[in-house]
């Protein structure tokens, strides 16, 4: 029953608001527009569920992590596995001021600093190229910070400072590894942003092996996953930035 206490959050209170307009518009209005407007809050309400509640969201990201798995899956199978490994950053929140203030990253950053130090601890002669520029202190300053208080000798590390973007990174990236580089080449982001990360590595000419981690979506669990949560709008707004990311590659490439 610890669903009913998400009744409280305000991503809820917007579905009643929305419940109740859609009620007083079929109340009040007059019989021959009654339909039309009650259809039309409504409408705002099921894309509003959708998008708010565990069970849409959820449904979004499953078809990303799906296939970052998939890509995982054909890594594993298909040759050696990479001794260097590209992690993308995921964010920053304001307010660092030096490279020690990693506490700054965002979740998904420090996941992936995580999911890095531990791929780069199993062996000594892995090495990294981190990438990520946003920020007053950039991300990828940070999270090699993070790196070496997690072990990791920064003479393993390489870093992109500048990249705001994964199309940016893509291009950076190429360009640090060089021609030179021999076999592919991991990339350690989250799961629901592999599709589009691996996808503009690819378009630049490096050979990938998928390495996702931070797989977020979880199964349906009802009556729960039907009540609106900020979580699930959460990662409706991830997947749906990841979906027009990889729409506007796929228009780039028609073009």
């Amino acid at each position: 029953m610890n669903w009913l206490v998400h009744l409280t959050e305000p991503a809820t209170f917007v579905a009643v608001l929305l419940l109740l307009a859609t009620l007083y518009r079929l109340r009040a209005a007059p019989r021959d527009r009654r339909s039309t407007g009650a259809g039309l809050w409504a409408g705002m309400l099921l894309v509003y569920l959708a998008f708010a509640t565990p069970l849409g969201g959820n449904a979004l990201l499953r078809p990303l992590e799906d296939r970052a798995r998939e890509a995982a899956a054909l890594c594993l199978a298909d040759g050696p596995p990479p001794t260097t490994a590209i992690v993308l950053a995921g964010g920053v929140d304001a307010g660092a001021s030096q490279p020690g203030d990693y506490q700054f990253l965002t979740e998904g950053s420090l996941r992936r600093t995580v999911a890095a130090a531990h791929w780069a601890r199993a062996d000594d002669t892995r090495r990294l190229l981190v990438s990520g520029g946003h920020g007053s202190i950039p991300e990828a300053v940070l999270m090699t910070r993070m790196l070496a208080d997690l072990g990791i000798d920064s003479r393993r590390i390489r870093i992109d400072s500048a990249s705001t973007n994964t199309a940016q990174s893509g291009r950076n990236i190429a360009a640090q590894l060089g021609p030179v580089q021999a076999g592919r080449v991991g990339v350690i982001t989250s799961a629901d942003h592999m599709p589009r990360a691996l996808r503009e590595l690819q378009s630049q000419g490096i050979a990938t092996c998928a390495m996702p981690m931070d797989y977020r979506h979880v199964a349906p669990i009802l009556p729960g996953h039907l009540v609106p949560q900020l979580t699930a709008l959460g990662k409706s707004t991830r997947a749906l930035h990841e979906y027009i990311g990889l729409l506007k590659h796929a228009l780039l490439d028609r073009g």
